[in-house]
């Protein structure tokens, strides 16, 4: 009999950072086991790494890249049983700060609006969040917060008041990551 008892699950990897499919089986006789990746068979290498070691068969990845990224399937196979499982290898990208339009220090005049940009990127687009010294900022007619296709977030202050002065923070995140930019501004 052949019995898989931790079966293969997809994998998310951070770019650069090595990756590792297993599955788990209990099997008499024992298994011959073959990885294929978009349906090529994989054999030991510089990049794959293939290992067994009593009832745990795994795959390690070495330094995941976007061509890494598909469908990876394991077929084992003891001359009685035969069994196959797939599972998808996604690589990401954490988010990173591109370019600021402000220095990290700005300042604005009272009564006046003034904004705050900041641009991001990221293989996943990143959902921005900005905050007001450590706090989550409402939006409402004085804060509104903007977004383009290119990664920039924009917090537009309206009429700015003595109140405002502070440090703000775009935390930018995504499925593998997160990153803060921060902008201190001064009310004048």
């Amino acid at each position: 009999p052949l019995n898989i008892t931790q079966s293969l699950t997809d994998l998310n990897t951070l770019l650069g950072q090595n990756g590792t499919l297993s599955i788990t089986c209990d099997a008499f006789p024992a298994p011959k086991v073959t990885w294929f990746f978009n349906d090529t068979e994989l054999k030991n290498s510089p990049k794959h790494k293939i290992e067994a070691k009593q009832n745990l068969f795994s795959l390690t990845i070495n330094k995941c890249d976007h061509p890494d990224v598909g469908t990876y399937r394991v077929v084992v196979d003891n001359g009685v049983d035969h069994t196959e499982q797939t599972a998808k290898l996604h690589v990401g990208v954490k988010p990173k700060v591109e370019a600021a339009k402000p220095a990290n220090e700005q300042s604005a005049v009272i009564g006046q609006d003034t904004q705050i940009s900041w641009k991001f990127s990221g293989v996943e687009k990143p959902q921005v969040t900005w905050f007001f010294n450590g706090q989550p900022l409402p939006t409402n007619e004085r804060f509104q917060i903007t977004e383009t296709d290119d990664g920039t977030s924009t917090l537009s202050i309206r009429h700015a008041e003595l109140t405002d002065k502070g440090v703000y923070t775009a935390k930018a995140t995504n499925a593998v990551g997160e990153v803060e930019a921060k902008t201190t501004l001064n009310i004048a």
